[in-house]
């Protein structure tokens, strides 16, 4: 196995797991917002573009600069369960086709970032440990709503 085919495969099944907490959550509560926070559809959509975004950033090995009125705006546009579920789903198949088409040299090409410089390979890899954490969160908010079986 390859570092590109373990991190892809790593990707697809985090995606799996993240669609599989989502999917356990009871649909009408899929909006709901405990006081203060986030629904689990709003996580769920943040993931999508992260993920597509993570896409841009492997394949290109830059940056964007991040306009936080556009990443609300796409936010706001995922705002049922169909074009969150969608838009997950085509990242992660961007995401995967990039990872898989990466070549071995490029994996230690450093991008850097507000947050520090890392290699391809991480900013790759870095979709798993953020949808991992967002599963959390969607898992978590089926506890506030009162959701005891999960």
């Amino acid at each position: 196995m390859t570092v590109q085919d373990f991190i892809a495969s790593g990707t697809e099944k985090g995606t799996a797991d993240l669609l599989a907490a989502y999917e356990r959550t009871t649909p009408e509560k899929r909006g709901w917002q405990p006081e203060g926070g986030r629904s689990a559809r709003n996580v769920l959509a943040e993931c999508a573009i992260m993920t597509d975004g993570l896409a841009d950033i492997v394949q290109t090995g830059k940056m964007p600069e991040f306009d936080m009125d556009k990443f609300h705006a796409d936010l706001a546009a995922l705002d049922t369960d169909e074009k969150a579920i969608s838009a997950l789903k085509a990242g992660t198949d961007k995401l995967v086709k990039v990872i898989k088409a990466l070549p071995d040299d490029k994996l230690s090409v450093l991008i850097e970032s507000p947050w520090g410089t890392y290699t391809t390979a991480a900013w790759a890899h870095h979709v798993t440990t953020h949808n991992a954490y967002h599963e959390g969160q969607i898992n978590y908010i089926q506890t506030l709503y009162g959701d005891k079986g999960y």
